[in-house]
């Protein structure tokens, strides 16, 4: 059985839409008795099965599959609350003398993993409903001036679009008193026994084409619209 205290290295495999990222990781699993850590965005709820490649009911008997139809889609589940989960099922894998492979191709998800994610507050209720009137009320150019005069370095990475951004990102302002700039500098990682080891799958771009074609038929015959 592995050590949880020693070094042990986790394959992260990504890569675009019908890269076969997933047949992979499954064949991989498959071979070494592995377990699969999905970082997908969509595949974790359960009412999305159209449009979202989850693995079949043959697979998932074949293999343990973690954040797959874990999440109703009215719950709020992000990037940071999965870095922290997924941290959590890999040691536990780790220490039952498994290994584990994250496969999928949601950014921010591999992201959080690979880099960590700054100890950002919980959503507060009353700070978001202002800052909701107050884009209704003054419009989202309002709301981006309004951040790029407090930190200029993160209101660069966004624009008047990104309201959802925006609306987070003076949330976090708001309640901390500190710069959401500042607050990923001090970022930590969690686990730092974990070794991960990101490979990213690429095709030829006429081979990815048809098979994102093929792919998107399979879709529509199955429902989707």
């Amino acid at each position: 059985m592995n050590h949880p205290d020693n070094h042990h290295s986790v394959l992260i495999i990504t890569g675009p839409t019908a890269s076969g990222k997933s047949a992979l990781a499954h064949a991989l699993a498959e071979r070494r008795g592995a377990e699969i850590i999905s970082a997908d965005s969509r595949q974790i709820y359960r009412e999305l099965d159209i449009g979202t490649a989850k693995p079949s009911e043959e697979m998932l008997d074949e293999v343990t599959y973690h954040f797959i139809n874990e999440k109703n889609i009215e719950e709020e589940y992000n990037a940071g609350d999965f870095a922290v989960d997924a941290f959590d099922r890999i040691r536990t894998i780790i220490e039952s003398g498994r290994q584990a492979v994250v496969a999928g191709g949601s950014t921010l998800y591999i992201q959080g993993l690979l880099e960590g994610f700054s100890d950002l507050p919980q959503r507060d209720p009353q700070i978001r409903r202002q800052l909701t009137d107050e884009l209704t009320s003054h419009g989202p150019d309002a709301l981006y001036r309004r951040l790029e005069s407090i930190d200029p370095q993160h209101a660069a990475t966004l624009d008047p679009t990104k309201t959802q951004r925006l609306i987070r990102s003076l949330e976090i302002i708001t309640i901390t008193g500190k710069t959401v700039t500042l607050l990923r500098q001090t970022k930590h990682r969690r686990a730092q026994n974990i070794h991960f080891r990101p490979i990213a799958l690429d095709l030829p771009r006429q081979e990815l084409y048809r098979r994102i074609e093929q792919r998107t038929d399979t879709m529509m015959e199955n429902g989707l619209p």
